[in-house]
């Protein structure tokens, strides 16, 4: 269904509830005997209707000017005059935030306070840090110039190895005070130069 209208309507105008706007195709016809013109073959239509924006001015047609200007380079000038973020390269834009993030945040890694961890090393939270490692965690003879934590140390035991300690304690496997005098005696010269190196190192 059709409703032939004449010049003077426009889309403007009231349309009846029982003939809705769904239902009905509205045929312009602003040229001579109802035949429609097309926006793209009619010069005048872009100012003919945005009155209030060209004023009744018709904008010059290339043919009027000295050089000819495209219809894309008008469009771009009329989006560029109203918000200048048109006139922004977008992928200019695009490559300029990647980098400036990419710098952003090589300047945070370097200037990190907080971040006392060696490159290429093993990355440790924050909370694991503070509570620290357990005993069965640390090794046996990690720090030999503090032996005072040797003894806190029990992943020896675990393996079957006691841990080294200062005090004098007594073992199952403990020889005696003679017999152990008796052992140093009997070792032969490359032995002893091997335990005076190891109890010189201990």
């Amino acid at each position: 269904m059709k409703t032939h209208v004449g010049n003077t309507d426009t889309l403007l105008d009231h349309i009846p509830d029982d003939n809705p706007l769904c239902d009905t195709g509205l045929t312009f016809a602003p040229g001579e005997g109802q035949r429609p013109i097309s926006l793209y073959s009619d010069p005048d239509a872009e100012y003919l209707s945005f009155p209030t924006i060209f004023c009744g001015q018709r904008r010059p047609d290339n043919k009027e000017r000295s050089v000819s200007v495209h219809y894309t380079d008008i469009v771009k000038w009329e989006l560029r005059s109203m918000d200048r973020r048109v006139a922004q390269s977008v992928p200019k834009t695009y490559f300029q935030v990647k980098e400036n993030s990419k710098a952003i945040e090589e300047a945070e890694n370097d200037c990190n306070e907080n971040d006392q961890i060696a490159p290429a090393t093993q990355q440790v939270e924050m909370e694991d840090a503070e509570i620290g490692p357990t005993e069965s965690e640390q090794y046996v003879h990690f720090n030999p110039d503090r032996p005072t934590e040797h003894r806190l140390y029990d992943m020896s035991r675990e393996v079957g190895i006691e841990a080294r300690t200062i005090e004098l304690t007594n073992h199952a496997n403990r020889i005696s005070e003679s017999d152990y005098f008796a052992l140093i005696r009997s070792l032969n010269k490359k032995q002893w130069e091997f335990f005076s190196t190891c109890y010189h190192m201990d």
